[in-house]
């Protein structure tokens, strides 16, 4: 069956913010995951202690992750986009973009 909701341009608009989304959320969480120290404000470490260095590896990992999922879900919306954009283009409702 085809399931076509978005039109010609909302899917074009889709596949350009989902790949530049996959690609910034992806450095971003590569860089936490190397624990880049040009985003220690963004730990949000209220309390230094003996543990400063714990918490700090286990904040950074978690950001981490918390991006490298975002960039997953980006990945879901461009699949959900290339299929809307193949659909659009049977119908010949789309142009060529590549």
């Amino acid at each position: 069956m085809r399931y076509k909701f978005c039109g010609p341009k909302l899917t074009a608009c889709t596949m350009l913010l989902s790949t530049m989304g996959m690609v910034i959320l992806g450095v971003v969480g590569l860089l936490f995951w190397i624990n880049c120290t040009s985003f220690a404000e963004d730990l949000m470490i209220e309390e230094i202690d003996e543990n400063f260095k714990t918490k700090m590896n286990d904040r950074y990992n978690e950001l981490a992750y918390n991006c490298l999922i975002a960039a997953g879900m980006y990945a879901l919306t461009l699949i959900v986009a290339i299929w809307q954009y193949i659909l659009n283009r049977r119908d010949g409702s789309i142009i060529a973009l590549f």
